[in-house]
């Protein structure tokens, strides 16, 4: 059974689907029946107990309130399913295809021990070899970020430093000309190409490892903090509507739902705004 956190996934499967949107019923209802009967007073009938419970009706939009707020996080703690090729760890090696250069063999093949493979990445055509370069370390780094999260199951929106994988795994570089015909009515005109050899490893992987700590994790940090906060603030809510319905003997109930669902919408506007930021 996949993980209940991915919502998007859960709401659409009817194997899992159920479980959330039951567990919510399920709540609500419990929440609702212990009020009654705490506030039966020596009476048990069934009539006197859904009376009793129909004050709890707010608890309803609130719970909704929660679960819109949840599928809206779900994005973020939703893993990106990776496709099959991107579980091979040679299957990028025909989509970043080297580029034959004269004098180095590496630029059109891959190299591969126990311990990591060694990978041309090849650029594509450039007015300027500065183009080139910059086009090839590009796609050197996400193909860094496809090994990360091939190995880990780390999805999502994440960035890795060019920089920082042009220094520690980039372990050779050249670059050549190529003559292409641009038009029918234009000469030849040279253009720039840049192969790099990119190493995937243990080693190559784990420079990655901060920087989807820093922006995936911090990320769903926040999505899962801003959930079990209105749950929190939920059964705050419920306490203090309680405690100030008992004390007024249900003369103010109306204004406690309305006070109270109020508080839950607004809570949940401002979790969906920080969600969407």
């Amino acid at each position: 059974m996949v993980s209940l956190l991915m919502a998007e996934t859960n709401l659409t499967n009817p194997e899992t689907s159920w479980i959330l949107w039951g567990g919510l019923v399920a709540l609500s209802v419990t929440i609702a029946l212990r009020v009654a009967w705490a506030g039966r007073g020596g009476d048990g009938k069934l009539k006197s107990l859904g009376k009793k419970s129909w004050a709890m009706a707010w608890i309803a939009p609130a719970m909704a309130i929660i679960a819109i707020v949840a599928v809206e996080a779900s994005s973020r703690l939703t893993p990106i399913v990776s496709s099959d090729s991107a579980n091979d760890p040679t299957a990028a090696v025909s989509a970043n295809a080297g580029l034959a250069v004269e004098g180095h063999d590496w630029t059109s093949r891959w190299i591969a021990n126990a311990e990591r493979i060694l990978e041309p990445v090849a650029s594509g055509p450039w007015s300027t070899p500065a183009e080139a370069r910059r086009d090839a370390l590009e796609k050197a780094t996400r193909r860094l970020e496809q090994d990360f999260e091939r190995v880990h199951g780390h999805g999502g929106r994440w960035e890795l430093p060019v920089e920082i994988v042009e220094r520690s795994a980039i372990r050779k570089q050249t670059a050549t000309t190529q003559s292409h015909k641009l038009s029918a009515l234009a000469s030849n005109s040279e253009m720039h190409y840049c192969v790099v050899q990119l190493e995937l490893s243990h080693k190559t992987r784990d420079l990655a490892r901060p920087y989807w700590r820093e922006q995936i994790g911090g990320d769903r940090l926040v999505a899962m903090g801003v959930v079990l906060g209105l749950a929190c603030l939920l059964i705050v809510t419920t306490h203090i509507y309680l405690r100030l319905d008992l004390a007024s003997g249900g003369s103010h109930r109306g204004k406690l739902q309305l006070a109270a669902t109020s508080l839950m919408a607004a809570a949940g506007i401002a979790a969906a705004t920080v969600l969407s930021a």
